[in-house]
This record gives structure tokens, C-alpha cells and sequence, in this order.
């Protein structure tokens, strides 16, 4: 279940563009582009490095994403678009990730998801996920402890010089 209905969907401007992952040796997400799709949706790429027998290989996958703000707080909605054609029939439109956003600085964003622990199966309709996380959000352990944290391509360079981008 997307966090919010398509139609009901917001855009943030601040997400707008090219971001690079943090210090997060763990993420398989290393930069997330961002660009508005209509006046309600976004489209973003995530690019991430796979280690295969000691290389690496650079993976590109488009998201279709929906944005809502529940109780001040900002979330994110994200499904995958680019499954080969062949596939789209059986691909599974209820699967969708799912974040929290804090824009912590300019140029700066932690994406935080829901605790591993916390079990979401049994929601069916947006209106009681959207009850679920306005309820639950700052209850301890609800979120991923550590998150990504994101900088903005183009502010990588000032703010972060020892950050280099291979790709």
C-alpha cells in the first residue's frame, strides 16, 4: 500500500535533482535522482554498486514515487518501474517502500525506514497506513536507527571533499 493515493500526492521541489549517499558502506543505494513526473508524482533512479566475485557492477532501477505529509512529517512511497516488459503482468503493484524524510540541512536529507520489526502486512487501504504512521512515527524503535543520509550532488564537493563519486 503507497503511502497516499496518487491524486493526493504532493511534490517537494527540495527533493528535485541528484543526491549521493553518505557514509553508508552498508546502502546498495549510492545516488538517487529526482524529477517530477506529473503534478503529483516524481520519477527517480537509484544507482548502486553490486559486488560480484570482487567487482563491481553498477545497477540502475527507476522508481515510480508518491510523496505525503502525515502529522508534519514528510514520507515517501516508492514502487519499481523499470521491470522488463515481459514481466509487468506479474509484477506486484502492493509492493512499495516506504520512508520517513527529514531534510536536516540544505542539500541534506535522511531517508529512515519503518523498523524491520514492525510488522505491516496486515494494512489494506492507504487511510490506515496513513493512521498507523501518524500514531506510531516517533514511538521508539518504529524507524531503521541509522537511516541514509543523502547531500545534494552539486554541494558534494564543498561540503564533503573527501566524498568522490565514481559514476
Amino acid at each position: 500500500v503507497p503511502v497516499v493515493d496518487s491524486s493526493e500526492s504532493i511534490l517537494d521541489a527540495r527533493l528535485f535533482g541528484t543526491w549521493v549517499a553518505l557514509e553508508n558502506e552498508s546502502a546498495d543505494v549510492v545516488r538517487i535522482t529526482v524529477v517530477p513526473f506529473d503534478e503529483q508524482q516524481m520519477v527517480a533512479e537509484f544507482v548502486g554498486l553490486e559486488s560480484i566475485d570482487g567487482e563491481y557492477e553498477v545497477e540502475s532501477t527507476l522508481f515510480r514515487v508518491l510523496l505525503a505529509e502525515i502529522d508534519g512529517t514528510t514520507w515517501i512511497s516508492a514502487t519499481e518501474l523499470s521491470e522488463p516488459e515481459s514481466d509487468v503482468e506479474s509484477r506486484d503493484e502492493s509492493a512499495w517502500a516506504l520512508a520517513r524524510i527529514d531534510f536536516e540541512a540544505e542539500g541534506v536529507v535522511l531517508f529512515r525506514e519503518i523498523s524491520q520489526d514492525i510488522e505491516l502486512d496486515g494494512i489494506k487501504t492507504v487511510e490506515e497506513l496513513q493512521a498507523v504512521l501518524g500514531d506510531r512515527q516517533h514511538e521508539l524503535g518504529f524507524l531503521d536507527d541509522e537511516g541514509i543520509r543523502f547531500v545534494r550532488y552539486d554541494e558534494v564537493s564543498t561540503r564533503y571533499p573527501t566524498t568522490a563519486v565514481v559514476f
